[in-house]
Protein backbone atom coordinates (compact mmCIF):
# COMPACT_ATOMS: atom_id res chain seq x y z
CA UNK A 1 0.00 0.00 0.00
CA UNK A 2 1.28 3.46 -0.92
CA UNK A 3 2.38 5.49 2.10
CA UNK A 4 2.68 9.20 2.80
CA UNK A 5 6.24 9.39 1.41
CA UNK A 6 5.07 7.90 -1.91
CA UNK A 7 2.13 10.32 -1.98
CA UNK A 8 4.45 13.29 -1.34
CA UNK A 9 6.86 12.14 -4.06
CA UNK A 10 3.94 11.62 -6.44
CA UNK A 11 2.88 15.26 -6.01
CA UNK A 12 6.48 16.39 -6.64
CA UNK A 13 6.60 14.35 -9.85
CA UNK A 14 3.26 15.83 -10.97
CA UNK A 15 3.37 19.55 -10.19
CA UNK A 16 0.13 20.14 -12.12
CA UNK A 17 -1.75 18.36 -9.30
CA UNK A 18 -2.69 19.87 -5.95
CA UNK A 19 -4.86 18.86 -3.03
CA UNK A 20 -8.25 20.57 -3.06
CA UNK A 21 -11.32 20.39 -0.85
CA UNK A 22 -14.23 19.05 -2.89
CA UNK A 23 -17.61 20.77 -3.00
CA UNK A 24 -20.87 18.88 -2.87
CA UNK A 25 -22.82 19.03 -6.12
CA UNK A 26 -26.42 17.94 -6.47
CA UNK A 27 -26.76 15.04 -8.97
CA UNK A 28 -29.37 17.04 -10.91
CA UNK A 29 -26.95 19.95 -11.30
CA UNK A 30 -24.14 17.63 -12.37
CA UNK A 31 -26.42 16.11 -15.00
CA UNK A 32 -27.83 19.39 -16.35
CA UNK A 33 -24.55 21.29 -16.67
CA UNK A 34 -23.35 19.59 -19.83
CA UNK A 35 -22.06 20.91 -23.20
CA UNK A 36 -25.39 20.33 -24.97
CA UNK A 37 -27.47 22.41 -22.53
CA UNK A 38 -24.72 25.04 -22.16
CA UNK A 39 -24.36 25.54 -25.93
CA UNK A 40 -28.13 25.63 -26.35
CA UNK A 41 -28.34 28.27 -23.62
CA UNK A 42 -25.82 30.57 -25.29
CA UNK A 43 -27.37 30.03 -28.72
CA UNK A 44 -30.76 31.08 -27.38
CA UNK A 45 -29.21 34.02 -25.55
CA UNK A 46 -27.48 35.16 -28.73
CA UNK A 47 -30.73 34.94 -30.70
CA UNK A 48 -32.55 37.01 -28.09
CA UNK A 49 -29.83 39.66 -28.04
CA UNK A 50 -29.94 39.89 -31.82
CA UNK A 51 -33.75 40.02 -31.88
CA UNK A 52 -33.76 42.84 -29.34
CA UNK A 53 -30.80 44.54 -31.06
CA UNK A 54 -28.89 44.86 -27.78
CA UNK A 55 -25.98 42.51 -28.45
CA UNK A 56 -23.56 45.43 -28.26
CA UNK A 57 -25.46 47.22 -25.48
CA UNK A 58 -24.44 45.62 -22.15
CA UNK A 59 -26.15 48.47 -20.27
CA UNK A 60 -29.47 46.91 -21.41
CA UNK A 61 -28.72 43.41 -20.12
CA UNK A 62 -29.59 42.80 -16.46
CA UNK A 63 -29.43 39.87 -14.08
CA UNK A 64 -31.64 39.60 -10.99
CA UNK A 65 -31.17 37.17 -8.15
CA UNK A 66 -32.07 36.85 -4.48
CA UNK A 67 -29.62 36.33 -1.64
CA UNK A 68 -30.78 35.01 1.72
CA UNK A 69 -29.22 36.77 4.69
CA UNK A 70 -29.46 35.81 8.36
CA UNK A 71 -29.55 38.59 10.92
CA UNK A 72 -26.58 37.03 12.66
CA UNK A 73 -23.26 35.40 11.75
CA UNK A 74 -23.31 33.00 8.83
CA UNK A 75 -20.14 31.04 9.59
CA UNK A 76 -17.98 30.03 12.53
CA UNK A 77 -15.08 32.44 13.10
CA UNK A 78 -11.39 31.73 13.56
CA UNK A 79 -10.24 32.79 17.04
CA UNK A 80 -7.19 32.37 19.25
CA UNK A 81 -7.58 29.85 22.07
CA UNK A 82 -5.35 27.95 24.46
CA UNK A 83 -3.79 24.86 22.96
CA UNK A 84 -5.76 21.77 23.84
CA UNK A 85 -9.05 23.63 24.24
CA UNK A 86 -11.84 21.26 23.22
CA UNK A 87 -14.72 23.73 23.17
CA UNK A 88 -14.36 27.28 21.86
CA UNK A 89 -17.56 29.30 21.67
CA UNK A 90 -18.57 32.66 20.25
CA UNK A 91 -21.83 33.98 21.64
CA UNK A 92 -24.31 34.75 18.87
CA UNK A 93 -27.93 34.07 18.08
CA UNK A 94 -28.29 30.61 16.53
CA UNK A 95 -31.89 31.05 15.40
CA UNK A 96 -31.96 34.57 14.00
CA UNK A 97 -34.48 35.77 11.43
CA UNK A 98 -33.84 35.47 7.73
CA UNK A 99 -34.30 38.22 5.20
CA UNK A 100 -33.78 38.38 1.46
CA UNK A 101 -31.71 40.84 -0.58
CA UNK A 102 -32.99 41.23 -4.13
CA UNK A 103 -30.09 42.44 -6.25
CA UNK A 104 -29.95 43.40 -9.91
CA UNK A 105 -26.89 44.45 -11.90
CA UNK A 106 -26.34 45.23 -15.56
CA UNK A 107 -23.65 43.62 -17.70
CA UNK A 108 -21.92 47.02 -17.63
CA UNK A 109 -21.55 46.84 -13.85
CA UNK A 110 -24.33 49.24 -12.83
CA UNK A 111 -26.23 48.12 -9.74
CA UNK A 112 -29.91 48.78 -9.11
CA UNK A 113 -30.71 49.75 -5.49
CA UNK A 114 -31.74 46.54 -3.73
CA UNK A 115 -35.12 45.44 -2.44
CA UNK A 116 -34.97 44.04 1.09
CA UNK A 117 -37.61 41.50 2.12
CA UNK A 118 -38.06 41.22 5.89
CA UNK A 119 -40.02 38.58 7.76
CA UNK A 120 -43.34 39.83 9.11
CA UNK A 121 -46.51 41.59 7.99
CA UNK A 122 -46.23 45.18 9.24
CA UNK A 123 -43.78 47.51 7.53
CA UNK A 124 -42.24 50.19 9.72
CA UNK A 125 -40.60 53.24 8.22
CA UNK A 126 -37.62 52.65 10.51
CA UNK A 127 -36.78 49.50 8.51
CA UNK A 128 -35.80 51.72 5.58
CA UNK A 129 -33.28 53.73 7.57
CA UNK A 130 -29.57 53.47 6.71
CA UNK A 131 -30.23 51.40 3.56
CA UNK A 132 -28.43 52.27 0.30
CA UNK A 133 -30.04 55.25 -1.49
CA UNK A 134 -33.11 54.28 -3.50
CA UNK A 135 -33.60 50.93 -1.74
CA UNK A 136 -37.07 49.51 -1.18
CA UNK A 137 -38.44 47.29 1.61
CA UNK A 138 -41.17 44.66 1.49
CA UNK A 139 -42.62 42.30 4.09
CA UNK A 140 -43.32 38.58 3.66
CA UNK A 141 -44.43 35.86 6.06
CA UNK A 142 -41.22 33.88 5.61
CA UNK A 143 -38.97 36.76 4.58
CA UNK A 144 -38.51 35.36 1.09
CA UNK A 145 -39.58 36.23 -2.45
CA UNK A 146 -43.07 35.50 -3.73
CA UNK A 147 -44.96 36.38 -6.91
CA UNK A 148 -46.64 39.49 -5.52
CA UNK A 149 -43.35 40.90 -4.25
CA UNK A 150 -41.66 40.11 -7.55
CA UNK A 151 -44.25 42.23 -9.37
CA UNK A 152 -43.55 44.92 -6.78
CA UNK A 153 -39.84 44.62 -7.53
CA UNK A 154 -40.50 45.06 -11.27
CA UNK A 155 -42.18 48.38 -10.48
CA UNK A 156 -39.13 49.30 -8.37
CA UNK A 157 -36.73 48.25 -11.14
CA UNK A 158 -38.63 50.26 -13.75
CA UNK A 159 -37.54 53.48 -12.01
CA UNK A 160 -33.87 52.70 -12.64
CA UNK A 161 -33.78 50.88 -15.99
CA UNK A 162 -32.72 52.78 -19.11
CA UNK A 163 -35.47 53.88 -21.48
CA UNK A 164 -36.50 51.33 -24.07
CA UNK A 165 -36.41 47.54 -24.23
CA UNK A 166 -34.05 45.67 -21.87
CA UNK A 167 -33.30 42.00 -21.23
CA UNK A 168 -33.76 40.66 -17.70
CA UNK A 169 -32.05 37.33 -16.99
CA UNK A 170 -33.44 35.35 -14.05
CA UNK A 171 -33.62 31.82 -12.69
CA UNK A 172 -36.63 29.54 -12.90
CA UNK A 173 -37.83 29.83 -9.29
CA UNK A 174 -41.60 29.38 -9.02
CA UNK A 175 -41.95 32.91 -7.64
CA UNK A 176 -40.63 34.23 -10.98
CA UNK A 177 -43.13 32.31 -13.12
CA UNK A 178 -46.59 33.83 -13.32
CA UNK A 179 -48.67 35.55 -15.99
CA UNK A 180 -48.93 38.68 -13.81
CA UNK A 181 -45.12 38.91 -13.86
CA UNK A 182 -45.00 38.57 -17.64
CA UNK A 183 -47.69 41.27 -18.05
CA UNK A 184 -45.92 43.67 -15.68
CA UNK A 185 -42.57 43.09 -17.41
CA UNK A 186 -44.10 43.74 -20.83
CA UNK A 187 -45.66 46.99 -19.60
CA UNK A 188 -42.18 48.18 -18.56
CA UNK A 189 -40.50 46.99 -21.81
CA UNK A 190 -38.63 44.16 -20.11
CA UNK A 191 -37.97 40.92 -21.95
CA UNK A 192 -37.55 37.99 -19.55
CA UNK A 193 -35.06 35.18 -20.14
CA UNK A 194 -35.05 32.19 -17.78
CA UNK A 195 -31.79 30.31 -17.23
CA UNK A 196 -31.79 26.51 -17.70
CA UNK A 197 -32.83 24.67 -14.56
CA UNK A 198 -30.13 23.36 -12.21
CA UNK A 199 -27.38 25.35 -13.94
CA UNK A 200 -27.50 28.65 -12.07
CA UNK A 201 -24.50 27.71 -9.90
CA UNK A 202 -22.38 28.26 -13.03
CA UNK A 203 -24.54 30.35 -15.39
CA UNK A 204 -26.04 32.89 -12.96
CA UNK A 205 -23.75 35.97 -13.08
CA UNK A 206 -24.71 37.28 -9.64
CA UNK A 207 -24.08 33.89 -8.04
CA UNK A 208 -20.65 33.63 -9.65
CA UNK A 209 -19.38 37.17 -9.29
CA UNK A 210 -21.15 38.86 -6.37
CA UNK A 211 -22.94 36.66 -3.84
CA UNK A 212 -20.16 34.13 -3.34
CA UNK A 213 -18.18 36.44 -1.04
CA UNK A 214 -21.12 38.28 0.51
CA UNK A 215 -21.38 36.19 3.70
CA UNK A 216 -17.67 36.64 4.44
CA UNK A 217 -17.89 40.43 4.26
CA UNK A 218 -21.21 40.45 6.13
CA UNK A 219 -19.72 38.49 9.06
CA UNK A 220 -16.72 40.83 9.22
CA UNK A 221 -18.89 43.95 9.43
CA UNK A 222 -21.28 42.34 11.90
CA UNK A 223 -18.43 41.48 14.28
CA UNK A 224 -17.18 45.05 13.98
CA UNK A 225 -20.70 46.34 14.69
CA UNK A 226 -21.00 44.17 17.81
CA UNK A 227 -17.63 45.44 19.02
CA UNK A 228 -18.75 49.05 18.65
CA UNK A 229 -22.23 48.34 20.05
CA UNK A 230 -21.84 45.78 22.86
CA UNK A 231 -24.95 43.74 23.65
CA UNK A 232 -25.57 40.55 25.57
CA UNK A 233 -28.01 39.28 22.94
CA UNK A 234 -25.49 39.46 20.09
CA UNK A 235 -28.25 40.06 17.54
CA UNK A 236 -29.34 42.88 15.27
CA UNK A 237 -32.73 44.41 14.68
CA UNK A 238 -34.32 45.19 11.36
CA UNK A 239 -33.82 48.89 12.07
CA UNK A 240 -30.03 48.36 12.14
CA UNK A 241 -29.83 46.03 9.14
CA UNK A 242 -28.99 48.90 6.79
CA UNK A 243 -26.03 50.00 8.90
CA UNK A 244 -24.26 46.70 8.35
CA UNK A 245 -25.42 46.26 4.76
CA UNK A 246 -24.01 49.65 3.78
CA UNK A 247 -20.60 48.71 5.16
CA UNK A 248 -20.61 45.20 3.75
CA UNK A 249 -18.20 45.01 0.84
CA UNK A 250 -19.35 43.40 -2.38
CA UNK A 251 -17.25 42.30 -5.35
CA UNK A 252 -18.45 44.61 -8.12
CA UNK A 253 -17.69 43.25 -11.57
CA UNK A 254 -18.65 43.47 -15.20
CA UNK A 255 -21.00 40.56 -14.70
CA UNK A 256 -21.03 39.20 -18.23
CA UNK A 257 -17.40 38.14 -17.89
CA UNK A 258 -18.15 35.95 -14.89
CA UNK A 259 -19.76 33.28 -17.06
CA UNK A 260 -17.68 34.03 -20.18
CA UNK A 261 -20.83 35.24 -21.95
CA UNK A 262 -18.79 37.96 -23.65
CA UNK A 263 -15.57 36.01 -24.06
CA UNK A 264 -14.39 35.01 -27.52
CA UNK A 265 -11.33 33.17 -26.21
CA UNK A 266 -13.00 30.13 -24.67
CA UNK A 267 -14.74 27.40 -26.72
CA UNK A 268 -18.45 27.36 -25.97
CA UNK A 269 -18.36 23.56 -25.77
CA UNK A 270 -16.50 23.81 -22.46
CA UNK A 271 -18.37 24.29 -19.15
CA UNK A 272 -18.73 27.99 -18.51
CA UNK A 273 -17.64 29.96 -15.48
CA UNK A 274 -14.14 28.51 -15.27
CA UNK A 275 -12.25 31.77 -15.76
CA UNK A 276 -11.74 34.31 -13.01
CA UNK A 277 -13.47 37.67 -13.34
CA UNK A 278 -11.84 41.01 -12.65
CA UNK A 279 -13.38 42.14 -9.39
CA UNK A 280 -13.41 45.46 -7.60
CA UNK A 281 -14.25 45.18 -3.89
CA UNK A 282 -16.42 48.07 -2.73
CA UNK A 283 -18.66 48.71 0.28
CA UNK A 284 -22.37 48.77 -0.53
CA UNK A 285 -22.49 52.50 0.21
CA UNK A 286 -19.85 53.18 -2.49
CA UNK A 287 -21.37 51.07 -5.26
CA UNK A 288 -22.31 53.07 -8.33
CA UNK A 289 -26.08 52.70 -8.65
CA UNK A 290 -27.79 53.15 -11.98
CA UNK A 291 -29.99 56.23 -11.98
CA UNK A 292 -32.63 57.40 -14.43
CA UNK A 293 -31.63 61.02 -13.99
CA UNK A 294 -27.88 60.46 -13.77
CA UNK A 295 -25.54 60.12 -16.72
CA UNK A 296 -24.96 56.57 -17.88
CA UNK A 297 -21.22 56.23 -17.24
CA UNK A 298 -18.99 53.65 -15.64
CA UNK A 299 -17.82 54.21 -12.11
CA UNK A 300 -14.21 55.37 -11.98
CA UNK A 301 -13.40 52.41 -9.78
CA UNK A 302 -14.51 49.85 -12.39
CA UNK A 303 -11.68 48.12 -14.22
CA UNK A 304 -11.35 47.14 -17.87
CA UNK A 305 -13.98 47.84 -20.48
CA UNK A 306 -16.08 44.94 -21.69
CA UNK A 307 -14.67 43.19 -24.76
CA UNK A 308 -16.76 43.09 -27.89
CA UNK A 309 -19.36 40.32 -27.47
CA UNK A 310 -18.80 37.19 -29.55
CA UNK A 311 -21.15 34.25 -29.18
CA UNK A 312 -19.78 32.27 -32.11
CA UNK A 313 -19.50 28.54 -31.49
CA UNK A 314 -15.96 27.29 -31.93
CA UNK A 315 -15.44 23.61 -32.55
CA UNK A 316 -12.23 22.01 -31.41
Amino acid sequence: MAGYDWYKSFLIRNPILSQRRSQNLNPARAQKLNPFITIDHFNKLENILRALDIKNSPERIFNIDEKGCRLTLHHGQRVLAKKGSRRVHLISNEHAENCTIVACVSALGHAVPPLIIFMGSRLKESYKEHLPPGSAVAMAEKGSMNREIFVQWLHHFSKFKPAGRILLILDGASCHLDISIVDAAENFEMSLYCLPSNTTHELQPLDKAVFRAFEHYWDSELLRYWKDNPTNLRSIKKENFGKILNLTSLPVTQLATSTDAWSSNQPATQPTGQQTSNLVIQPYSQISYHSVTGQDEISKKMTNLLPTPDFSIKNN
